[in-house]
């Protein structure tokens, strides 16, 4: 499958992005591109959260949209076609959910009941990815004080998902 995948910690610009895409075009007739709704393709006319953070899907576009404008703006190969999307993650496309996003996230909201029990408020409870080429991880918790009001970026990796308790 014709696939290409942009994250947000990337650091692909969208010349780049579209340089792949053209190529991929070429070799294959067909791309798919997937593109994270951090991925950094200038304003969005962004709306923030209480803690400052962007609310993509309350933004005056989104990162898919002007992905789409500008792979047909600089003539590709073929017409971008705008297919299924999902916006703010697999939680919020209907019957796109898969077991580990569902698993973890049990576990995680089991470990934040574990963490008030013993510990009371004031922490994070937080997805850890163990070292090493499979995908593994553990649960653990954060101090409120380092984590709110912060983002993830691809200088700090690590912390997955997140739930408050």
């Amino acid at each position: 499958m014709p696939l290409q995948i942009y994250m947000a910690e990337s650091a692909v610009t969208m010349e780049q992005l579209a340089d792949n895409v053209n190529d991929q075009l070429k070799s294959d007739g067909r791309c798919m591109v997937v593109v994270s709704e951090g991925f950094d393709v200038g304003k969005l006319g962004e709306r923030r959260d209480s803690f400052g953070h962007v609310q993509f899907s309350a933004s005056e576009t989104t990162v898919e949209q002007i992905v789409v404008n500008y792979l047909n703006q600089v003539g590709l190969a073929a017409r971008v076609r705008r297919e299924a999307m999902c916006r703010d993650g697999p939680a919020a496309c209907d019957g796109v959910r898969l077991a580990v996003d569902l698993e973890e996230a049990y576990q995680l909201g089991r470990k934040a009941v574990l963490i008030a029990l013993d510990a009371g408020s004031g922490y994070m409870s937080t997805v850890l990815r163990e070292p090493g080429a499979a995908y593994r991880v553990r649960y653990d918790k954060a101090p409120l004080q380092l984590v709110a009001n912060s983002e993830r970026n691809s200088r700090r990796r690590g912390l997955r998902r997140a739930g408050a308790t």
